[in-house]
């Protein structure tokens, strides 16, 4: 737009009055604006806007599963009306995971077998069945759904984080330290910050469990951290 306002002032100068010259320089001034308000719009229109889906999951990540929950709702109808299945697998896992954190869990197993019923090919369901049995203390059932998931997806992490769950909590310890201690050799390691923080669900999940039973697990980070 300057480039444009200099080219015109170069041509159009020279053949203008000087006294033509402030109100021309106003007219140029107001193309310019003009042109310049049209390029900042057409550039904002063009960035992606938010989507219900996106919405929900940044609630989500914030632990605000009670406002996500409605936007999920707006999310799924948007995808079957719109036939797009892979957009329904997503608010189906993320869904139902808000479900399980917030107590439904009748409602979060519906969305999460559903999905698995969509996707049996897909660990991910598994994986969150299996998660979920943990956090309802049926830890042979988490076993067989994440044992499922580590045959689809057998180096997948996360399967392999919450299978150490389902050991652990039988008093099964050795598999389970098997399972973490690669995952959490660093310090900085994000599964080893999501050890953490499933510890903390776990224990107020299970507030009526041994004030030892997590001491193992609790031990294990401190041991790693050290090293």
């Amino acid at each position: 737009c300057l480039r444009l306002c200099m080219k015109w002032e170069g041509s159009i100068a020279e053949i203008c009055k000087p006294h033509h010259r402030r109100k021309l320089w106003a007219v140029k001034a107001g193309v310019c604006i003009f042109i310049g308000t049209a390029s900042v719009a057409s550039t904002a229109s063009a960035q992606p806007q938010p989507t219900p889906y996106l919405e929900a999951m940044q609630l989500k990540r914030s632990q605000r599963c009670d406002m996500a929950l409605p936007l999920f709702n707006v999310a799924m109808h948007a995808a079957r009306s719109g036939q797009d299945r892979e957009l329904e697998l997503k608010v189906l896992r993320h869904r139902g995971e808000c479900y399980q954190y917030q107590g439904d869990y009748a409602l979060a197993w519906l969305d999460l077998a559903y999905g698995r019923s969509l996707a049996p090919e897909k660990a991910l369901f598994y994986e969150a069945l299996g998660w979920l049995a943990i956090f309802e203390g049926h830890y042979s059932m988490a076993q067989n759904h994440l044992k499922q998931a580590q045959r689809l997806e057998p180096d997948n992490p996360w399967v392999q984080l919450n299978l150490g769950w389902s050991y652990y909590l039988q008093g099964d310890i050795a598999p389970a330290f098997t399972l973490w201690e690669p995952l959490i050799q660093s310090p900085q390691s994000i599964y080893r910050q999501a050890l953490q923080r499933e510890t903390t669900l776990l224990q107020k999940r299970h507030a009526g469990a041994s004030q030892h039973t997590f001491e193992a697990v609790k031990q294990l980070l401190i041991h790693t951290d050290s090293e």
